[in-house]
């Protein structure tokens, strides 16, 4: 019997992070939620610093609701009583339909081809993505570039409460803590091309990596039934 209440998302491998610094983390405090603020968090054990992120998690995504391909634009913010780390959606771009608390039900607003290539002669990388609608686009061609374990801190506690926008209430997630925490695969960044939120990333990524491996979420949204 399948529970109304939990939206169950199936994470498909090679679900990709890449991560910016930002030019004004001042800018993200008016797109999140006033009970939290943007927060710097490393987000693999061996980041040196850590710095305030434009985050980009692009993925393959399977529910009962729908099924497709998703960017979730994101920041990392704490809570100011709790002092709990967050992850914010800010924007998300999919070629299938998507829901938030914000607009509700929304039409697909963005492209996606996961083997793009430019020519018969273009080389052909470990991963391949591009994504793109008529403004913008996000090419990553990349080969692997070896393994690094994640900050606990990001990976999982991070994903438990999770918010959309300024949105003042979140939504609980619950998934198998040891798959998220598994090792991901660095990629190098040196074929990245990312024109979307230009206006608040620095330069190219500092972060490009993927999760091998397939990963479930049950989604909390018990609280937006009646939204």
């Amino acid at each position: 019997m399948v529970n109304e209440q939990i939206m169950k998302l199936q994470i498909k491998p090679l679900s990709l992070w890449l991560a910016y610094n930002v030019i004004d983390p001042q800018y993200l405090q008016s797109l999140i939620p006033p009970s939290l603020t943007p927060s710097k968090l490393k987000l693999l054990n061996d980041d040196v610093k850590s710095e305030y992120k434009l985050l980009f998690n692009a993925y393959d995504v399977s529910s009962q609701w729908m099924s497709g391909h998703r960017v979730d634009i994101q920041t990392l913010a704490i809570d100011r009583n709790s002092n709990t780390p967050h992850l914010v959606v800010l924007e998300c771009l999919s070629n299938t339909i998507q829901w938030d608390p914000k607009k509700g039900i929304t039409l697909p607003n963005a492209n996606y081809a996961r083997n793009h290539q430019s020519g018969m002669k273009s080389k052909k990388y470990d991963f391949n993505l591009h994504v793109w609608n008529s403004n913008n686009r996000m090419v990553v061609r990349s080969d692997r570039a070896g393994k690094r374990k994640l900050q606990r801190r990001f990976a999982v506690d991070a994903n438990l409460k999770c918010y959309f926008g300024n949105h003042d209430e979140g939504f609980e997630m619950d998934f198998d803590h040891d798959s998220i925490m598994k090792p991901v695969t660095l990629l190098n960044t040196t074929s990245v091309v990312n024109t979307f939120w230009n206006n608040v990333k620095i330069g190219i990524p500092t972060h490009a990596f993927i999760h091998e491996q397939e990963m479930i979420f049950d989604v909390d949204i018990k609280d937006y039934m009646d939204i």
